[in-house]
């Protein structure tokens, strides 16, 4: 859901600076876009690593999309795996952490 949330929010800058003649084609980004891209920085790591922690990886493989054309690939297939069931030395399962909460409440 972040990233799809994410997606429309930077599309919906990217027509705000075409719309206002704000973005530059050169550089291939507009102000709102530009903002909106430092301010979603640390919340995209911080996601990445969470989503590699849930497949049982450590989160500095995340430096992977440094690497030049496979690394962003490999980033993305390891996001489209899985995750291990049950705990990990990363904490538990958080789809099972959620199911349990659901199996234990009452519902009128």
């Amino acid at each position: 859901m972040f990233t799809l949330f994410n997606l429309l929010f930077y599309i919906a800058a990217a027509i705000l600076d075409i719309t206002l003649g704000l973005w530059d084609q050169e550089f291939g980004v507009g102000l709102f876009t530009g903002l909106y891209g430092v301010f979603i920085l640390l919340p995209n790591v911080s996601v990445a690593v969470r989503r590699l922690h849930d497949v049982g990886l450590t989160g500095w493989l995340y430096l992977l999309v440094f690497v030049p054309i496979a690394g962003p690939f490999i980033i993305l297939g390891i996001a489209c795996v899985a995750g291990k069931p049950g705990t990990n030395k990363y904490g538990p399962n958080p789809k099972e952490a959620q199911q349990e909460e659901d199996e234990g409440s009452i519902s009128v």
